[in-house]
């Protein structure tokens, strides 16, 4: 009988929303951090939902703002030993703001969690998280480092994500995404991703990749960060990357938001195993064609490729096996700077090759 009237009580919406003012008193009390929590919804079956979320960052600026988080609690047992595992987690229209300030060494996400480490439990527990499901739908993600510039380095908008086996212990976090979809900087729109992800301290590694664009990209490898901290930073210079690029297409149309002289409507096929910063990178084992009549194989090394100074600091070396193209591929390549402007003899030679 007293379980049946504290689940009548737990229905009322008075009482949710008063459970969640003071969820929220105790969490600012005794971690010092700003969430503040519209509604509550409990159901009797375990389903949690909570309406317009807003978490605050140490700035007293925005770090999380969510239209909706729901779930499903599988065991309330467990979560109380740090235990926490949960059916599904859906988050509607989220916006995620993480911003490194001038002032700090760290950025405002890792400020807000280092807040809920410095209190101690007594008897200390080791905190465990999985979920069978997330599913995102229509949110943002942006990133912005204050002492470089005040837009953000990292846009991601209108996220779509299926994600399954979601876990985090000992440090270590791992999320399989099989559906996503998103916009990266208002300029490359992808229509589908998936990979398996995992984050462990100074390491970030992305297995299985396939990605795919509006424009008809077709990305396929793997990917690792590898970095210190405060490495974020500067991420062209600090950052190393190892990839593997299997067998994948790039859209010339997708290149150009980062290089606007490249030529339109044009596919490029490329494998290769990529190793070094953004700013100072080698391509082993390169396989390049396209543009109808041009291939590269061989390896090649660029310096200054993300550089302010780029027509100073830019410069590239390559031990190459084949080196093939004609004038008109140049010209299909970057028209706007070759196109006109080579001697129209060349024409003539056909295919200029090098091996």
């Amino acid at each position: 009988m007293l379980i049946a009237v504290m689940l009548i009580l737990l229905s009322v919406p008075v009482v949710q929303n008063y459970l969640a003012q003071k969820t929220t008193q105790y969490l600012e009390k005794t971690y010092g951090v700003a969430i503040d929590i519209q509604a509550v919804r409990l159901g009797v079956t375990g389903d949690v939902s909570l309406k317009n979320v807003f978490v605050k960052d140490h700035h007293n600026d925005t770090l999380i703002l969510a239209k909706e988080i729901s779930t499903t609690l599988k065991s309330t047992q467990q979560i109380l030993k740090g235990n926490t595992n949960l059916q599904q987690v859906n988050l509607k229209e989220a916006y995620v703001r993480m911003v490194t300030y001038p002032e700090d060494d760290k950025d405002n996400m890792r400020v807000f969690f280092a807040r809920f480490a410095k209190q101690k439990p007594q008897k200390a527990t080791s905190f465990t998280l999985h979920v069978d499901r997330v599913n995102l739908e229509n949110c943002t993600y942006s990133y912005t480092n204050s002492s470089i510039q005040k837009e953000p380095i990292v846009n991601l908008k209108q996220i779509e994500l299926s994600a399954s086996q979601l876990d985090y212990r000992n440090k270590e976090f791992k999320i399989t995404a099989q559906n996503g979809a998103l916009i990266y900087n208002d300029g490359i729109e992808i229509n589908q991703f998936s990979t398996a992800f995992k984050f462990v301290s100074e390491r970030l590694d992305f297995d299985d990749i396939i990605l795919k664009t509006k424009e008809k990209s077709d990305l396929q490898g793997n990917l690792i960060f590898r970095y210190e901290s405060g490495d974020f930073s500067d991420f062209n210079n600090c950052v190393t990357l190892t990839s593997k690029i299997k067998e994948s297409a790039v859209a010339s149309n997708d290149l150009k938001y980062f290089y606007n002289e490249f030529g339109s409507r044009e596919m490029f096929y490329i494998t290769t195993d990529f190793y070094g910063t953004l700013n100072d990178f080698q391509l082993y084992n390169l396989k390049l064609e396209g543009l109808g009549n041009s291939n590269i194989v061989g390896d090649m090394s660029f310096q200054g490729a993300r550089s302010k100074q780029l027509k100073q600091d830019f410069s590239y070396e390559g031990n190459l096996k084949k080196l093939q193209t004609t004038k008109e591929d140049l010209e299909r390549l970057l028209p706007s700077l070759i196109k006109n402007k080579l001697p129209a003899q060349l024409s003539e030679l056909g295919a200029i090759k090098y091996k």
